[in-house]
């Protein structure tokens, strides 16, 4: 289970049998990207932790 949260409560959630991987993540991302769109700004930010799919240069390129 990987949920999304704000402030406000749950922005997104996602539910993966095994490990995420890095497709698996960024379809994550990218749903997680639409659900945020209305709001996206420079107030926005996403908190990942220190897993390796976190640090690729196409998960980084998404988020920023």
């Amino acid at each position: 289970i990987l949920p999304a949260l704000s402030l406000d409560g749950l922005v997104h959630i996602d539910i993966c049998e095994g490990a995420y991987r890095r497709k698996s993540f960024k379809q994550f991302l990218c749903d997680l990207l639409n659900e945020m769109n209305p709001f996206l700004g420079p107030n926005s930010v996403i908190i990942l932790d220190n897993v390796a799919i976190h640090k690729h240069h196409s998960i980084i390129n998404m988020v920023k």
